[in-house]
């Protein structure tokens, strides 16, 4: 909070700069209700400077229209669409999109300093909702005997879905390393290694296949971008394939991805049926350009699986389980050519202006939508349009 308050900018930008951190900071809790506060609070400080804010949305319009493609996607897919009441609530989620373009690219720009005490307190409140996920473990195993700590159990302690809460984690992790290597401190550095034990704890608990591999992605860029000999590097590169190997090879990943349906296909078999599912979902209906709409393609997906005698995805109405085909099925190769247009352009511009964090995130969203639809839920949506909104907003982080 130090640096918040002893900032030299006026009591708006100040209570801007807390209201962006207060965000990032409830991000890992489940209180999606209570994100309403910060939100609308934003809200409120955006239309106090109000001229200024619309004077930089006339400079960066084509950047707040870019970022809200996901909900103008969602608006687009009501063209082939009959289900207006399934639809409605899928552009509502979307909207989020259209919030976050217009607060954080429409308005000025933090100070790098800022930007750092934000991201710090997303690391914090990561770590502080492990120890309470850990904290009501241990009280259920001691009270009543009951193991959480796996899988699909932690979720009911942490309150969030594994996917997300594994998202969170690894970015956490992500940013924790940054820092670390830009620290000189030994203190410091010990501080953040014992915070790193309890975020691969918790991650090895949660047993996501993806979320392992997202972290390998991450500390693999971290390792490039450092100024190491070849000689090191390399060797540390195959250190990380085979730690994740390893890792995945483990028997709470083994007890977990055993069986899935029957004994007769694992995890990932399942997942390709899904995706072949869905994929033949448009295929079929002759909607490869458009898909097949914002209100229908789920409907569409879940009368598919009854008719590949999929019982277990029907029965449990599953998406695709993977982002990329969810845009096909719902708004065809125009949307997944739209989504992924200003992702390649941010993906451009992070390297080139070096923005590491900005690097890792979209690293961790790209790796983790190939297996799940993470803008299916508000704990995705939000987590993906805050932080790339924020770092859209700004391209060089020192």
């Amino acid at each position: 909070m130090k640096l918040l308050f002893t900032s030299k900018l006026d009591t708006i930008y100040q209570i801007r700069v807390f209201i962006l951190w207060l965000f990032a900071v409830l991000l890992p809790f489940p209180i999606l209700n209570g994100m309403n506060i910060p939100l609308m609070a934003l809200s409120l400080v955006w239309l106090i400077e109000w001229k200024k804010n619309i004077a930089y949305i006339k400079t960066n319009i084509y950047k707040v229209i870019a970022f809200a493609i996901p909900f103008w996607l969602a608006i687009i897919g009501l063209i082939n669409t009959t289900d207006h009441a399934t639809a409605n609530i899928q552009i509502g989620e979307q909207f989020l999109f259209f919030v976050f373009s217009v607060l954080l690219l429409g308005s000025y720009p933090l100070k790098n300093q800022d930007l750092h005490f934000i991201l710090k307190g997303f690391i914090l409140s990561v770590f502080i909702s492990c120890l309470l996920a850990f904290g009501k473990g241990l009280f259920f195993l001691y009270e009543y005997k009951t193991n959480l700590f796996y899988y699909s159990y932690f979720q009911h302690l942490s309150k969030i879905h594994t996917t997300y809460f594994s998202m969170y984690l690894v970015f956490a992790i992500a940013l924790t390393l940054y820092y670390i290597l830009k620290e000189r401190n030994l203190y410091r550095v010990l501080v953040a290694i014992l915070v790193l034990l309890c975020y691969g704890i918790t991650l090895y608990i949660q047993a996501s296949r993806i979320a392992i591999i997202s972290l390998a992605g991450v500390i693999t860029i971290l390792v490039i971008t450092q100024k190491i000999p070849i000689k090191i590097k390399l060797p540390v590169g195959i250190l990380i394939v085979v730690s994740s190997f390893l890792i995945l090879t483990t028997p709470n990943f083994q007890k977990r991805f055993k069986s899935f349906e029957n004994d007769k296909n694992n995890e990932f078999m399942f997942r390709i049926k899904l995706w072949e599912t869905a994929i033949k979902s448009v295929s079929s209906r002759k909607n490869l350009f458009l898909g097949n709409g914002t209100g229908d393609a789920k409907n569409y997906l879940v009368k598919d699986y009854k008719t590949e005698k999929n019982t277990i995805a029907y029965k449990a109405k599953y998406n695709a389980h993977n982002q990329y085909i969810e845009f096909y099925i719902r708004n065809g190769l125009l949307g997944v050519l739209m989504v992924l247009l200003p992702i390649i352009y941010l993906l451009f511009i992070s390297i080139k202006y070096k923005n590491i964090p900005l690097v890792l995130c979209l690293t961790i969203i790209l790796i983790t939508m190939m297996t799940e639809s993470i803008l299916q839920r508000v704990h995705g949506i939000m987590f993906v349009a805050y932080f790339l909104g924020l770092f859209s907003k700004h391209f060089k982080i020192v």
